[in-house]
């Protein structure tokens, strides 16, 4: 059933967009045609979004316990819409959480929890962040493990941070165990030379050396700081790396 699904969607976009592509040549309409072929492009997501190709994953374990401090999950504890590319298939609407703990995307079908297969999505969008996953490089000197990572900027050069949840485990003679979410944030920049972690202002003009007097002056200039605000700073830097 999955492949005359996954058939019938693609077979009916090829028709449709083939009779748009006629049509045109009778009658060259472009703003038509794009509404057809936006209509077209709906109606294909549609069908997909309940055809079975994105429910498939493995069985979500929740955490049965409360947590006395901080949550494992992403912004909300419940579940949002969002979008995810899954099998490079773009679903939208998606009802969904981040689970930072596990480094796991959820979704649900028929109430049942399902956990996405990490290898399988290509970028998802929730509470509109925009997270992509990245492939550990083992020749790169960032030492970043594969996983999910928000994209704060996409430009000549890109930057990405990433939240690592732990849960930590204490004894209390009061309420016995008590179980509180550890939170680290880290910030990569990605430039033609590959992945570098950056934790200062240092790091960061070290590794655009090649403007940085003007970076420099531009810090200055805008008062920017990294300590308050590392993600702002570095989007910032980033943007205005992209007008030298």
């Amino acid at each position: 059933m999955k492949m005359k699904n996954g058939f019938f969607c693609i077979t009916f976009v090829a028709i449709f967009c083939s009779s748009i592509t006629s049509a045109q040549s009778q009658q060259p309409d472009t703003f038509f045609t794009a509404i057809s072929v936006n209509n077209a492009i709906e109606v294909y997501h549609r069908i997909l979004n309940n055809a079975s190709g994105l429910y498939n994953g493995g069985e979500y374990i929740s955490y049965f316990f409360n947590f006395d401090d901080g949550s494992p999950y992403f912004g909300e504890k419940d579940s949002v819409p969002g979008s995810i590319l899954y099998d490079s298939v773009l679903y939208r609407d998606i009802f969904m959480k981040y689970d930072e703990v596990k480094d796991a995307i959820v979704i649900w079908n028929n109430n049942e929890a399902i956990q996405l297969f990490d290898e399988r999505v290509g970028h998802f969008k929730l509470l509109d962040h925009s997270f992509v996953r990245i492939i550990k490089d083992n020749l790169s000197k960032a030492q970043m493990k594969t996983g999910f990572y928000e994209q704060l900027y996409s430009g000549k050069i890109a930057v990405f941070k990433k939240v690592v949840k732990t849960i930590m485990v204490k004894a209390d003679m009061t309420d016995g165990i008590l179980r509180s979410i550890e939170q680290k944030t880290y910030y990569y920049l990605s430039t033609a030379r590959g992945y570098t972690p950056i934790n200062s202002k240092a790091d960061l003009t070290k590794t655009l050396n090649d403007h940085k007097n003007e970076i420099g002056e531009f810090i200055s200039s805008k008062n920017l700081s990294f300590k308050q605000d590392p993600a702002g700073f570095l989007e910032k830097v980033a943007a205005y790396y992209d007008t030298l």
